[in-house]
């Protein structure tokens, strides 16, 4: 964790001296901000029902979407901006409901890495754009990096997504607690008891908190024996009592059936990941369906980070065979596609290290995975997704890009394990989009192509509804009505 403080240095050192900006060639969009213009000849996808509306045209003025129509109501709409989609696929803006903005995608780091560091979260947010995520919810992140980013992206210095900030909460000398000390604190807050959790959300809420994130972990993410205090049942409900009262929702990390029983009683609405350490009872997922919760399963962290043990029996799960072998060649693609050069090739050697047989098997000096944590990941916990899915449970759609090996950008990886999953793509689609909006308390605003919502679409040259991999097939992505990537839209006007 060495990095983050460095960076914390660095960062003031930019600040000081000036530095030159990441660049991003964004197209040149005809349209007045103050007019109005109509996308014709579209095929617009219905993510809330699955399938298509019956308009084929859709009008914005500024930020916002005005309503619907059919093609041939168009010549009763009065503007000077008229384009022909030419029958691509029109979605809303994908939404990451659970990602790290200024994590850099690998554990390793050297000093003269720090530029590198720097850029990539500038990556990060221009690699949002050009994948379709317009609207990311960071769950713990560097503060002063993500509000700098959103005052760049707010001014039109910066092309990225809409960025909510959770604050995080945890117990001292906790799961993570290198991150809520000293430089570190802009990462968490702690609270030891009930009085003191009112007071962390209350400051969390001060510093701009969207959401308030709780921890629920006794189990090290690394090679390490060491086990953690957890969260009360008590403070649980105190912290999501308080946040109601100050209009925020609270989320909770779980990785076990006990945090997420407790989660349940306390009403936390929103969990993170899944249970890996044994199978949820039908009990469990009744109550869950019945107190309208929602989970983002993030199936992208076992696929970056499960690897072959001598002694696991997780490892003969399909799930993790299928992990095994795909991501040989997928993997390093990734890498090269979502992290700058020099982070990629100390990421790329990494994941060359942790491949080698037996790797696993020793113990490290340098922060390493616990294999055996994430092989549970990617068997238990598929088989929790798998079921939960199959009980009708409410999900979101997030990657926990950031994590070694997977980027924010990188949505579509985690929409398409989903459809591994055997999730339809429309159910898929509806998880990243309206639930997502949901998750992020801006249903009012984002997650479906409706009157008055914020004109945050996505071009496709191919069906989503039949294959979710044509989520890549991009040809523009707009935010807030306006076109922020274009790879040859081919929109002719009229």
């Amino acid at each position: 964790m060495l990095i983050y403080p460095l960076y914390y240095i660095y960062s003031k050192l930019l600040n000081w001296v000036g530095h030159n900006e990441t660049s991003f060639n964004q197209p040149e969009w005809p349209v007045p901000k103050t007019e109005p213009y109509l996308i014709y000849n579209a095929k617009l996808i219905n993510v809330i029902h699955g399938g298509f509306y019956p308009e084929n045209a859709i009008l914005i003025k500024g930020a916002r979407i005005i309503k619907r129509l059919p093609n041939d109501h168009i010549q009763s709409i009065k503007t000077n901006w008229k384009f022909d989609a030419k029958k691509k696929y029109i979605i809303p803006g994908l939404i990451n409901a659970h990602c790290h903005i200024t994590g850099p995608g690998v554990f390793s780091f050297h000093y003269s890495m720090l530029k590198e560091f720097d850029h990539q979260i500038d990556k990060n947010c221009m690699d949002c754009i050009t994948h379709g995520v317009t609207t990311i919810r960071d769950m713990l992140g560097f503060q002063p990096a993500i509000i700098k980013r959103q005052n760049q992206i707010d001014k039109g210095q910066l092309i990225g997504p809409r960025i909510l900030r959770a604050i995080a909460i945890q117990l001292p000398n906790s799961y993570y607690s290198l991150l809520s000390g000293g430089y570190l604190g802009h990462f968490m807050l702690t609270a030891k008891n009930t009085n003191e959790m009112e007071d962390a959300v209350s400051k969390a809420v001060d510093l701009g908190a969207d959401c308030i994130k709780l921890f629920y972990q006794s189990k090290s993410l690394f090679q390490s024996e060491k086990k953690y205090p957890v969260i009360s049942e008590n403070m649980i409900a105190v912290a999501v009592d308080k946040a109601m009262n100050l209009n925020k929702k609270t989320s909770i990390h779980i990785v076990c059936v006990d945090g997420f029983r407790k989660a349940l009683s306390a009403g936390v609405p929103l969990i993170e990941h899944m249970p890996i350490d044994r199978m949820l009872s039908d009990d469990d997922i009744r109550r869950f369906n019945d107190n309208g919760h929602f989970i983002t399963p993030t199936g992208s962290v076992p696929y970056a980070l499960a690897y072959p043990l001598k002694d696991d029996s997780n490892c003969d799960h399909p799930n993790l065979k299928k992990i095994y072998e795909d991501r040989i060649e997928r993997l390093p693609e990734i890498i090269k596609e979502f992290a700058n050069p020099q982070i990629a090739e100390k990421a790329t050697h990494v994941f060359h290290m942790y491949s080698q047989p037996g790797y696993f098997e020793k113990k490290h000096l340098m922060l390493t995975p616990s294999a055996r944590f994430f092989n549970a990941g990617g068997s238990v916990g598929s088989d929790n997704t798998k079921k939960m899915y199959g009980a009708n449970s409410k999900m979101g759609c997030g990657n926990d890009g950031g994590i070694p090996f997977v980027w924010p950008a990188a949505l579509p990886l985690e929409m398409r394990l989903l459809q591994e999953h055997a999730f339809k793509p429309s159910d898929i689609l509806k998880s990243a989009t309206y639930h997502n909006a949901i998750i992020i308390g801006m249903e009012n605003a984002l997650g479906s192509l409706d009157s008055g919502k914020l004109a945050d679409m996505v071009l496709l040259n191919k069906n989503p509804l039949e294959d979710i991999s044509n989520i890549q097939e991009i040809a523009g992505v707009f935010k807030n009505g306006q076109l922020l990537f274009d790879k040859r839209v081919e929109m002719s006007t009229s």
